[in-house]
């Protein structure tokens, strides 16, 4: 399955999860970023370099400086995988 067919079919997230044996958090994610453009965010969980969750927090940032920001915390290891908050990383980061 292509990642256009996940996006322009009308599947719900769970039905997207049981087709490629994911959770539906995870199909969630991947298909918040395939609708709002965020490619070089798919590519860093297709490499692995970052997991879903984090990269569906990032693409919600309010602007690219912020994503860019979030994003090099992340990769330099300022971002705990399980903290929702990654805004508030910022705000205290500045």
């Amino acid at each position: 399955m292509k990642r256009d067919d996940i996006v322009a079919f009308p599947y719900t997230n769970a039905e997207i999860a049981a087709k490629i044996d994911f959770t539906p958090d995870y199909a969630a994610a991947i298909c918040y970023l395939l609708e709002h453009g965020e490619e070089q965010l798919l590519i860093a969980i297709e490499r692995g370099l970052m997991p879903a969750n984090i990269a569906m927090e990032i693409a919600r940032a309010p602007d690219g400086d912020v994503q860019r920001a979030l994003s090099e915390a992340y990769s330099e290891g300022e971002l705990p995988e399980e903290d929702k908050s990654l805004l508030y990383l910022l705000e205290n980061r500045q």
